[in-house]
């Protein structure tokens, strides 16, 4: 992969304020001692930087089948990444899908991309994002190996209410045999806002377990033990990265959705052994 350099100044993990050149207000920090930033996004651009493999395109594969339409990844220059999800008459020309699945989620297809390279354990991942709560439209940020499993599932969340606040949600992490799932209970810090606001998430993926922070806060710690590490679909296998919003997971719209859902992201930063 060609090295992405920031063209922004690095600075601290905390929000830059309100004179801040990111429109979430928060600068990327700079990696860690023993890394170095080999992938970087501010979105800064109207297509997708090589950093990305592409918009999504095609039947989604979740608790219930749902789609994802590449015109629904939207980039205006203006340092963001929008994945919109709404109800679009253009959906037959995503990939796989058919009547079926589009009467079940009303025609609403979401949107998303992944990391054209598959990242080694060590890694980190940081970035910041904010979304639109609506039901049936989940907003996901995880990290999926070349076969499935492994899989974390980072920010995995969805509501009952429009518009209701998302103080909380279940971070997965799957791996076999079975495949095996483990669930921690996530809910920020008392005091802190919720996800309609931007927040600042880091992901330190390491040899003994994945910590997510949110906000310089830890709250999920998963140490890795035996047999979630081993073998072809152990959780210490290469990753790619992937930012989705999507219908089907866990259930599917109950109406056609004419306005944008969206799920917003600032930049994003990678940095490796």
């Amino acid at each position: 992969m060609a090295l992405l350099i920031a063209r922004r100044r690095s600075g601290t993990i905390g929000p830059s304020g309100a004179g801040s050149i990111y429109p979430s207000g928060f600068t990327p920090p700079s990696p860690a001692a023993g890394l170095t930033r080999t992938g970087f996004d501010d979105f800064t651009s109207s297509t997708l930087s090589s950093l990305w493999s592409g918009a999504y395109n095609g039947a989604s594969a979740a608790a219930q089948t749902g789609m994802f339409l590449a015109t629904h990844l939207v980039l205006n220059g203006d340092s963001l990444l929008r994945l919109e999800a709404y109800s679009d008459a253009g959906w037959a020309s995503s990939y796989g899908s058919n009547s079926t699945i589009a009467a079940s989620v009303n025609n609403v297809c979401g949107a998303g991309c992944q990391t054209g390279t598959r990242y080694a354990v060590g890694t980190t991942f940081t970035w910041t994002c904010k979304w639109d709560t609506y039901p049936a439209l989940t907003p996901i940020v995880l990290t999926m190996g070349n076969t499935w499993p492994p899989e974390q599932d980072l920010i995995e969340s969805d509501v009952s209410t429009i518009g209701a606040p998302q103080t909380g949600y279940n971070s997965s992490y799957l791996y076999a045999p079975g495949p095996t799932q483990v669930q921690d209970a996530v809910s920020l810090p008392a005091g802190m806002t919720d996800f309609s606001t931007w927040h600042l998430w880091q992901l330190q993926w390491t040899l003994g377990g994945s910590t997510l922070t949110c906000d310089g806060h830890t709250i999920v710690n998963q140490s890795f033990t035996s047999p979630m590490v081993s073998g072809t679909y152990g959780l210490q296998n290469v990753q790619f990265l992937a930012l989705q919003h999507q219908t089907g997971d866990p259930y599917n719209p109950s109406s056609t959705i004419s306005s944008p859902v969206t799920m917003y992201f600032d930049w994003v930063a990678i940095d490796t052994p």
